[in-house]
């Protein structure tokens, strides 16, 4: 009884399905698919001021980048094992690091530079123990507290003497002076803070 009554609403259904199909195609009252038409050629308004600031802004307008300590420029105070090579090394590995906090902070100061003094405290771990701020004339005290947080994260070279401190500046520079470009590294491509080294 239910397959027969399934089997009559059915028909009805398509029936009535058809019907409708064949009124809408006479009295042509179905809808036509629109064709939108876009014109690429035009340049919507402020376009090109958009794009001039996205340019001012991008990794090619940062002119800059931090100079660091040379040997002859950075004293230690206190039992240190390793030679001053190795000190040199640590301090140049920190370079990419530093130069994405300077590229993010000259976005939005441009032109901005200067030189940041530190006396950082090691212990016998290579852990940072103290970091004190001898003199700075960035003129940002976040900027420098930036640096300094970053600083402070890395591990320095090991002892096994005791602590040692090590007192160094770091110079921040808008255009590069010829006669430092031998002691400047590539800027950095990602914001990859250099990693911790054992």
């Amino acid at each position: 009884m239910m397959n027969k009554f399934a089997l009559k609403f059915a028909c009805g259904l398509i029936l009535i399905t058809g019907l409708t199909l064949l009124v809408l195609a006479i009295t042509g009252n179905h809808k036509k698919p629109r064709n939108i038409v876009r014109d690429y050629s035009v340049v919507p308004e402020g376009f090109a001021e958009q794009q001039k600031l996205a340019n001012s802004n991008s990794s090619e307008s940062f002119t800059g980048t931090v100079i660091m300590p040379t040997i002859d420029e950075i004293s230690v105070h206190g039992n240190m094992e390793g030679g001053m090579a190795e000190i040199e090394k640590f301090m140049k590995d920190r370079t990419n690091g530093l130069n994405y906090i300077y590229k993010k902070f000259q976005k939005q100061n441009p032109g901005f530079e200067g030189s940041l003094s530190l006396d950082v405290t090691i212990d016998v771990c290579g852990d940072v123990v103290g970091m004190t701020e001898i003199a700075s004339t960035t003129g940002y005290p976040r900027f420098n507290n930036e640096v300094k947080s970053s600083l402070s994260r890395q591990k320095y070279p090991k002892t096994t003497q005791g602590h040692y401190t090590l007192s160094f500046t770091l110079k921040f520079v808008n255009q590069v002076p010829v006669s430092e470009k031998g002691n400047v590294k590539p800027l950095p491509q990602s914001p990859a803070d250099s990693v911790a080294e054992n």
